[in-house]
């Protein structure tokens, strides 16, 4: 019992820093709630504003760590941040947890996958990554670019 309130107030400590940190939480949200946490990194993301992105998208974790989404986000900000094979850790545990999607539902992980994937130079699992999205979202734009991509690169390897 005293094990599990000393964890909700770091939890609630670390909330608290981190919106001081960041310097932004709407008014009528609640400190604990990841949905809210995933919603910042969404508007950090957006801005371009990675590193805060980051935050708030490990944040959410603290608060409810088999939250797929906010898992796959954090990969794609990793990736914007050059740390390839952190994103590709994110995004396969986003995967195997396979719970609580967006609106793209896992087409998402795949293709944030295929993305980490194909700055590791691993053409062929990126390929793979991206139609497992398109598989799931055949009309997924993103996916769809990527995989585009990726197939003129291999082209491009085995002209050389």
């Amino acid at each position: 019992m005293l094990r599990r309130w000393v964890n909700s107030l770091n939890v609630i400590a670390i909330t608290f820093f981190l919106s001081m940190v960041v310097g932004i939480l709407p008014a009528n949200a609640t400190f604990l709630d990841a949905t809210v946490w995933n919603n910042l990194g969404q508007q950090f993301f957006t801005q371009k504003r990675y590193p805060e992105a980051l935050l708030a998208y490990n944040h959410a974790l603290i608060i409810k760590p088999e939250y797929s989404l906010v898992l796959a986000n954090r990969c794609g900000v990793l990736s914007q941040l050059g740390e390839y094979s952190q994103a590709l850790e994110s995004c396969d545990l986003a995967l195997e947890i396979n719970s609580q999607w967006g609106a793209q539902g896992s087409a998402l992980g795949w293709d944030n996958r295929g993305d980490a994937l194909f700055n590791l130079d691993r053409y062929h699992e990126a390929l793979y990554s991206f139609d497992q999205a398109l598989l799931l979202n055949p009309n997924y734009q993103n996916a769809l670019q990527n995989r585009k991509i990726v197939l003129f690169q291999l082209e491009q390897l085995k002209q050389h």
